[in-house]
């Protein structure tokens, strides 16, 4: 008999986790659990399910696609570069930010997260000032712009609450 992983290949004997059989008649390995289920155990992280994220995922999205339908190719290196890294960077600051385990170090990398937001606010604006996007979608833009900046402000509050209760803050920060 032989254990296949998720993949359908098979395992190697020295990764079977031993297992006995308990007094519920039940097959467990040591650890509670078989090595073969440790392969189904897909959670969702933590981040997709933050309102944060998922607007600025889509804010980033939506600017790529416009600046890859609506600026001139003489741009490509410059102002889409830009606008593109910046929007990236909000949603990747907030998975990392929420990945650290201590509070400083994610209040740092949201507070990364805000600052990005306001690159992007800057680059939207330069764009509507070229002339490559109407005054409806620079306004539609600037509006989901606010809708990303609003929960992730809520979650700097937060952090910063929680620092601050815990006294780690100096004053000038709460």
């Amino acid at each position: 008999m032989k254990r296949r992983d998720f993949e359908g290949g098979a395992l190697p004997r020295a990764c079977w986790a031993p297992r006995y059989r308990s007094a519920g008649g039940s097959h467990r390995s040591r650890m509670g659990v078989h090595l073969a289920d440790a392969f189904h155990v897909a959670r969702r992280p933590k981040y997709e399910s933050l309102v944060a994220w998922q607007r600025a995922d889509d804010l980033f999205v939506r600017l790529h696609r416009i600046s890859k339908q609506r600026f001139p190719a003489d741009e490509r290196y410059e102002l889409t570069s830009q606008i593109r890294r910046a929007a990236l960077s909000v949603p990747a600051n907030i998975v990392e930010g929420i990945a650290r385990y201590h509070h400083k170090e994610r209040l740092q990398f949201l507070r990364t997260a805000s600052a990005s937001l306001d690159e992007t606010r800057y680059y939207v604006h330069v764009a509507s000032r070229r002339g490559y996007l109407t005054e409806d979608l620079y306004a539609e833009l600037v509006l989901d712009i606010r809708k990303v900046g609003a929960p992730l402000t809520g979650m700097i509050r937060a952090v910063r609450a929680s620092l601050a209760s815990k006294r780690i803050l100096p004053i000038a920060e709460r």
